[in-house]
């Protein structure tokens, strides 16, 4: 015997999730709730990510075994978490990080990046200045603060 199914049109349950496009937990508990608003709900889930110069070779881990969400992601933020980088080693690793990243992430078009980059000398600033914009040439609006 079937059981009878309440079915909600998916233009109320886009609305929904829109309205709470900024409540985490909420847009979470959507995602879980069924297959149908996973969608929607993973949409403002992963628009913006979040992450510190320490994790981005772990974010980058996870968009490589997920590559259905990196399409997802609109704007990056990237800190450098109190970081002293003033030799070259730590900004080719932070530029290594930065191609990788662009190969995952062609979807997005806003990256913000703060930090401590007073410390940075010249060169370090210049290096990953230019991987930023010869990799992410698809952004289209980038917020740099210190």
């Amino acid at each position: 015997m079937d059981r009878d199914r309440a079915v909600m049109a998916q233009e109320l349950v886009d609305m929904i999730i829109d309205f709470l496009f900024a409540d985490r937990a909420a847009l979470t508990a959507c995602s879980l709730t069924c297959r149908a608003w996973l969608p929607a709900a993973r949409l403002h889930l992963f628009y913006r990510v979040d992450a510190g110069l320490h994790a981005l070779s772990l974010l980058c881990e996870r968009l490589e075994s997920a590559p259905h969400i990196a399409t997802l992601v609109q704007s990056l933020s990237v800190g450098d978490s109190g970081l002293s980088d003033q030799d070259l080693s730590s900004a080719a690793a932070i530029v290594t990080q930065v191609h990788r990243l662009a190969s995952l992430l062609p979807s997005v078009r806003s990256m913000q990046i703060s930090g401590q980059f007073s410390h940075w000398t010249p060169d370090t600033a210049w290096t990953v200045w230019y991987a930023l914009s010869s990799s992410m040439s698809q952004v289209t609006r980038l917020d740099v603060s210190n």
